[in-house]
């Protein structure tokens, strides 16, 4: 986004994320960092150059309505209220769900579906992101940051920053309050496979700490990202406040002309969710698993200890017959030891 821009620096490398449904998370006291609210993936058409991707992504984004939502500035406002109004009225019967036990959460969970998609229908009025921010009581202006793919290249900075701009106008963002820019790429240069996964980590980190990393090779903003009023570029860390970032977005603009964006919201939601009397097991569990963790994390830096990754140079089953018999067996499982 620098009028100086000169390319990317070269870098490679993975990442793993572990995706669970809230149930899971809940029962096995998984920590959980993030909520992921909506993914897309959509393709740009055809080009003639294979690496410059276009506005295919802004899908993500498409609605019936949107027009109706123009007119009517007040609709989606209103719809939300009245949902969040609704779901309140649900919510004070969710502890006589919960005695019922499992039948009853699993009731109690339908109910609420099927009441959010009663105010949002999933008709195509309703855009697949929309839907993502409004079912956590969430609307544009709670997106505080895009961690953007940014390859620093001539024409692919204007590309995806007009394509983010016009998410967030079509999201009905208000103006003056942009969301926050992080170029990925400078800090991590093009890491190729392991880009969207990085992006992930660092957009968690962001909402868990409530600061925004800076483009510190920022210096001279390019004047024609001066059109693109959602979008704010700094070269300071930005102390927000813990738990102020609701929502984030990353996406991923790569080659063959495919796109992807994700919405994140912070992980302190799931909290929310969590019937009050299970809240305190969960809590407990939690805390538990952490300390485990944070105990293999430092002693796995002493001589003596079990590294964290090690290095398999054979395969589990060397009997090439046995090995075909357990491929065939649509019963077989992997056990430890």
């Amino acid at each position: 986004n620098d009028s100086r821009r000169g390319g990317f620096v070269e870098s490679h490398g993975g990442g793993t994320v572990l995706l669970a449904r809230g149930d899971l998370a809940l029962e096995m006291g998984l920590p959980v960092y993030g909520i992921l609210a909506a993914t897309a993936t959509h393709s740009d058409g055809i080009h003639p150059s294979i690496p410059a991707p276009g506005q295919g992504l802004l899908s993500v984004a498409a609605e019936s309505g949107r027009q109706l939502h123009k007119q009517e500035e007040g609709l989606p406002a209103t719809r939300l209220q009245n949902l969040n109004d609704a779901l309140s009225i649900l919510d004070t019967s969710e502890s006589a769900f919960s005695a019922m036990g499992s039948p009853g959460r699993q009731m109690f969970a339908e109910l609420r579906s099927h009441l959010f998609t009663a105010y949002i229908p999933d008709d195509g009025s309703v855009s697949h992101l929309r839907r993502g921010l409004e079912f956590h009581g969430l609307h544009a202006d709670d997106i505080g940051v895009i961690y953007k793919h940014d390859t620093s290249t001539e024409a692919n900075d204007v590309n995806e920053n007009r394509l983010h701009n016009a998410i967030q106008e079509a999201l009905g963002r208000s103006p003056g309050n942009p969301a926050i820019v992080v170029s990925q790429k400078s800090y991590t240069g093009h890491s190729k496979a392991g880009a969207a996964s990085w992006q992930l980590i660092g957009l968690i980190q962001c909402l868990q700490e409530g600061i925004v990393p800076p483009n510190r090779n920022l210096q001279d903003v390019d004047g024609r990202m001066n059109e693109f009023k959602h979008l704010v570029f700094t070269d300071k860390p930005l102390q927000c406040g813990r738990e102020e970032i609701k929502a984030g977005l990353i996406s991923t603009l790569g080659f063959g002309h495919v796109g992807a964006l994700a919405l994140v919201i912070h992980g302190n939601q799931f909290l929310k969710y969590i019937p009050p009397e299970l809240r305190e097991s969960y809590v407990q569990k939690r805390k538990k698993r952490m300390l485990q963790y944070q105990y293999r994390v430092h002693a796995m830096r002493l001589p003596d200890e079990a590294p964290l990754f090690r290095r398999r140079t054979d395969k589990p089953i060397n009997d090439e017959a046995e090995e075909r018999r357990m491929l065939l067996d649509s019963s077989a499982r992997l056990k430890r030891g």
